[in-house]
């Protein structure tokens, strides 16, 4: 039995979901995603929802944004009392893949970052690494992965199935699809600006490192538009001159309307349509930088991971 972590918001969940499909091409098994997060987190939002803030990420979304992805999940496999009870046990603290060994299953975890609550063999991956060797061990192996799996590799393995599972329904709203179409139209820069919880851990890029990325594509294309995403449009707009974005309207176009818990993929779709892109250091966006099929595209990044 292969199982992965699912958690987190659209980012995290596709690229689990990617390495997941990718532990079923590689092997022949099927590989169960463990959506035990999105339970909890359900609860949670509910009982935010009714004091008026809601502070978790918009539930399980991949195949409401992706409608030919088809994710095997784990609470599937069980009877609904069954897993009913394993979530009770997961709200005391013990996690699912120790739910398993100490039901009779010969599981190991494969663990590529973060702690695991498991008093079983565990074994460690790279992080952020492409690691085919893993998918290497004996066949007869129980095994949960725990991690993000957040490479191309994963992608690059499997991309002419994964292009065709992680397609974009078509926009119909008449304001995406006239951004949509002026992007299309134009020599178009994504610029994804992530702050809200990256300004509270500490992980909010510097408004040099947009500055400086505005520069570069300015500088390689004079006639580029800058199409600016974010959770913090008001931000980017009060802080546009250090950000290197006041370029005046017609240069600069602050994408809005998207950003609430039905509309935020909508961002992500839009910015892989876009031909070049300034990327964050958040999975969302670079995810959108993969699924830009744009072969000439000019990305800044960040981090390291190759796009």
């Amino acid at each position: 039995m292969k199982i992965a972590l699912f958690n987190g918001g659209l980012g995290n969940q596709v690229f689990q979901y990617i390495f997941a499909r990718y532990i079923e091409e590689s092997t022949g098994e099927i590989c169960f995603l463990d959506d035990s997060y999105f339970y909890l987190t359900e609860e949670k939002r509910k009982q935010e929802e009714k004091g008026g803030i809601v502070t978790v990420h918009n539930g399980y979304e991949i195949e409401k944004v992706f409608p030919n992805a088809k994710a095997s999940l784990l609470s599937k496999q069980f009877t609904a009392d069954v897993w009913n009870y394993m979530m009770e046990n997961k709200r005391l603290g013990i996690s699912i893949e120790q739910q398993l060994l100490d039901a009779g299953l010969n599981i190991s975890v494969i663990r590529e970052t973060g702690e695991v609550s498991f008093n079983g063999n565990i074994f460690d991956a790279p992080p952020n690494e492409f690691s085919p060797q893993i998918s290497n061990l004996p066949r007869d192996l129980d095994l949960y992965y725990s991690g993000y799996w957040i490479n191309k590799g994963w992608f690059a393995a499997n991309s002419e199935i994964l292009r065709h599972e992680l397609k974009f329904p078509s926009i119909t709203d008449k304001i995406n699809m006239e951004y949509q179409e002026a992007i299309v139209k134009t020599n178009s820069v994504a610029v994804h600006i992530r702050r809200g919880d990256f300004v509270t851990i500490g992980w909010a890029l510097s408004e040099e490192y947009y500055a400086n990325a505005v520069n570069v594509m300015k500088n390689n294309f004079n006639d580029a538009i800058f199409y600016i995403f974010s959770d913090d449009l008001n931000w980017c707009k009060e802080n546009a001159e250090t950000l290197g974005l006041n370029l005046g309207k017609d240069k600069a176009i602050y994408v809005d309307g998207n950003y609430d818990r039905e509309n935020n993929y909508i961002d992500m779709q839009l910015m892989s349509t876009c031909k070049h892109m300034i990327i964050s250091n958040s999975s969302f966006s670079y995810l959108a930088a993969l699924l830009n099929e744009n072969k000439d595209k000019l990305v800044i990044n960040p981090t390291n991971r190759e796009v």
